[in-house]
Order: C-alpha cells, then structure tokens, then sequence
C-alpha cells in the first residue's frame, strides 16, 4: 500500500462520518416526528440520560451546520 492509498484511506474516514452524522440526524428527526421522547431516544443509543442525547442530537447539527457553512 502505497502512502497515497492510505492517504485516500484515511479521506474516506471523515465522509462516512459526515454521511453517518446526516442520517443519524434524520432518524432523530423522525423519531421525535413519531413523538418518541429523548429518554426513549437515548435508550436506543445507549446513552444515560435524555439530556445526552438531547446534547448529542445539537453537536451533529452543529457539526453538520459547519460543514454545510464550509467552517469545518
């Protein structure tokens, strides 16, 4: 493997995590459409509390609004 393959590699790695980031935003969405509440959001996570997954939900869209705005 050359040091350009893993350089491609390594590119690949941020795109996937900004395609996962969109479609995790997307499922929230949905779910809170459906009236699922955070608690039961966060269960489905595997998070501890409805606050983490509240805080998790507005660093994605933060995160996407960034790279959306080319900030990041």
């Amino acid at each position: 493997m050359t040091p350009d393959d893993v350089g491609a590699a390594l590119s690949l790695f941020e795109d996937m995590r900004h395609q996962l980031d969109r479609l995790e935003t997307q499922v929230v969405i949905e779910a809170r459409r459906r009236s699922m509440d955070w608690r039961q959001i966060a269960q489905r996570q595997d998070l501890n509390s409805s606050q983490a997954a509240s805080q998790r939900y507005q660093r994605l869209m933060t995160r996407l609004e960034e790279i959306r705005q080319g900030v990041r």
